[in-house]
């Protein structure tokens, strides 16, 4: 089974230069500097100038291993999964409690997921049903 995604990844150009952020599994098909940040549908978003769009070619498991190590767990904050863009566009989310994953469905509606992310397997069920992998 093919799980492989692509997903654009919000992130500062100092987060995106630092060595080991990404790791050996995605695969980044391009990087552009955003004109400015989109607006989350819950909150203000604070992001680190400038910030940077990755889009990236990842399997739903290194997708679970990045958010766990990269947002929940290293920047202790949450995360929105925003559907509605092609391809689905992950941004950090501050002042939420670490492990809350919002996701924003084709049509808009939002969701709060909260997850034990100790491991990041547990998020996988979450992730296969909202790309239609599981």
């Amino acid at each position: 089974m093919n799980d492989r995604i692509r997903c654009a990844i919000q992130t500062s150009r100092e987060e995106l230069n630092a060595q080991g952020v990404f790791g050996e599994e995605i695969v980044i098909e391009s990087v552009s500097a955003l004109e400015k940040p989109l607006s989350p549908a819950l909150g203000e978003a604070r992001f680190v100038e400038p910030v940077t769009a990755v889009i990236a070619a990842i399997s739903l498991a290194s997708f679970a291993k990045y958010i766990v190590a990269h947002f929940l767990k290293r920047q202790e904050q949450g995360v929105q999964i925003d559907l509605r863009t092609v391809p689905p566009t992950l941004t950090a989310v501050p002042h939420v409690s670490t492990g809350t994953i919002i996701t924003i469905d084709e049509e808009g509606k939002v969701a709060v997921h909260k997850v034990a992310y100790e491991e990041p397997e547990k998020l996988l069920p979450v992730l296969s049903l909202l790309f239609g992998k599981g």
